[in-house]
């Protein structure tokens, strides 16, 4: 360098002050070339990814996210929300990525459980997302979800992986008992061990043997079923490896600390699959309640998918098939805000009877096409009548995309589609004249040019 500065000097003024510019002019072009190149990020440090770096509380493993799903400290920020009120219009939800296939235009149906259907293949095209599917390559194209019991190993369909026994002989301080210390926190009359999930070797011993070898075989999607915030099986305590009594919950149907344990369970498993495969979705079957609003906030971080066995219709309530007023309200409000997360969602909505009605059909079709985003699937069933699937004319009618989000016009609630038109109304007892902007057909094939909703109904119309 110096030998060449030298030279440069002995050069004539005029050449030597080119010389000096040009070699500035130089540095300053390497330099924003330089400065202007995109970065590479740190393996572990993509948006929206999770790693398990270190013991917290309990052992528990902290999460280390830089998306928006977790603060810097590991702990869930809930989203502000209003528990009751009119749900507000919100723009467009991200499109959902993953796999998930998009559920923008016309419906689109999910299947819970494949365990009945003859012939898969037969419903490539027709089914999009399979809940608790018996095969990683269930319907050819569909994004297959596995089932996992959420606090027990198991499923009591197919038998459990461990009996009792096998645990009191090797891990006799993983299970559950109630309250009288005697009786294992057995739930909906399963045979599967209840386990305490508060335990990381617990929650290591699942990993291996339930969600690696699910993920290996091909899942696209982990499933867990019965999240709940109450202690329905009053789950209370287990004994340590010298057979003291360790208390966990108080055996009470509302425990905070069970809801407490529920969330960090929840935590902990998101994070370990994510660390584990971050492109594998954590689905989650867990059915809203507008009055504990803030437990199912706090939950939301830790699953990409939703399930909701609850959906629009009660669980298919005989006395009542329907949620309506400050309940439907929050709900919707509640599912807007899950889809503008990015998140998928599956309704399930199950009727009293297998015989569902063509207003039983509307009333799920239009709160559905009413809140569907990019990753939205829909099953209209008989209660419990899962395994199979069930064809409907209704699900193939063409109604295009949405021309916008829900709006409120009195006393419903309607969305505009590039095929038709969707209108709601959720009163319990009041009917509702709704304004159209020209006349439709109705599915039966009628043509309306105003509309009067009973209560708790919904239409769905097509253009001429």
């Amino acid at each position: 360098m110096q030998t060449f500065l030298s030279r440069l000097r002995a050069l004539p003024r005029w050449q030597f002050l080119t010389g000096v510019s040009v070699l500035v002019l130089l540095v300053v072009v390497l330099t924003g070339l330089v400065l202007s190149a995109p970065g590479t990020s740190a393996p572990g440090s993509a948006h929206g990814t999770s790693a398990v770096t270190g013991s917290g509380r309990n052992g528990t493993p902290t999460v280390a996210a830089t998306g928006t799903q977790a603060s810097a400290n590991g702990t869930a920020t809930p989203p502000s929300a209003t528990a009751t009120g009119t749900p507000a219009a919100s723009p467009t939800a991200p499109v959902a990525t993953g796999g998930l296939i998009d559920t923008y235009a016309n419906i689109h149906l999910g299947l819970a459980f494949d365990t009945y259907v003859s012939d898969l293949n037969s419903l490539q095209g027709k089914v999009d997302l399979v809940w608790g599917a018996n095969s990683a390559q269930s319907v050819p194209g569909a994004f297959t979800i596995s089932y996992n019991p959420s606090e027990r190993i198991g499923n009591g369909d197919n038998g459990p992986l461990y009996s009792i026994d096998w645990f009191k002989q090797n891990h006799p301080d993983w299970i559950v008992y109630k309250c009288d210390q005697t009786t294992p926190a057995y739930g909906f009359g399963e045979p599967n061990t209840p386990l305490d999930i508060t335990n990381p070797a617990v929650l290591q011993f699942l990993m291996n043997q339930q969600f690696i070898p699910q993920i290996t075989a091909g899942y696209k999607g982990i499933g867990f079923d019965n999240i709940g915030y109450v202690n329905t099986w009053e789950r209370c305590g287990h004994f340590d490896k010298n057979g003291k009594w360790v208390q966990l919950y108080s055996g009470l149907i509302h425990d905070p600390q069970y809801q407490n344990s529920i969330i960090t369970w929840g935590k902990t498993v998101y994070a370990m699959i994510k660390h584990y495969n971050a492109s594998i979705k954590v689905a989650m079957n867990f059915s809203f309640d507008y009055q504990n609003w803030g437990f199912w906030s706090q939950m939301l971080p830790y699953a990409d998918i939703i399930a909701d066995e609850g959906g629009f219709t009660h669980f298919g309530n005989p006395n009542f098939p329907y949620i309506v007023g400050d309940e439907w309200n929050s709900y919707v409000s509640f599912l807007q805000q899950l889809q503008g997360q990015g998140k998928g969602l599956f309704v399930f909505d199950q009727e009293p009877s297998s015989q569902i009605s063509s207003d039983q059909m509307e009333w799920a079709l239009a709160n559905y096409l009413l809140i569907k985003e990019h990753a939205t699937y829909l099953t209209v069933v008989g209660q419990q009548q899962y395994g199979q699937f069930y064809d409907h004319p209704e699900y193939h009618v063409a109604i295009g995309t949405p021309q916008g989000d829900m709006t409120q016009a009195g006393c419903a609630y309607q969305r505009a589609y590039s095929g038709g038109f969707v209108a709601v109304n959720p009163a319990y007892a009041t009917s509702c004249a709704v304004t159209l902007p020209h006349a439709f057909k109705t599915l039966s094939g009628a043509t309306v040019t105003s509309l009067n909703l009973p209560a708790h109904a919904g239409a769905v119309l097509l253009n001429p």
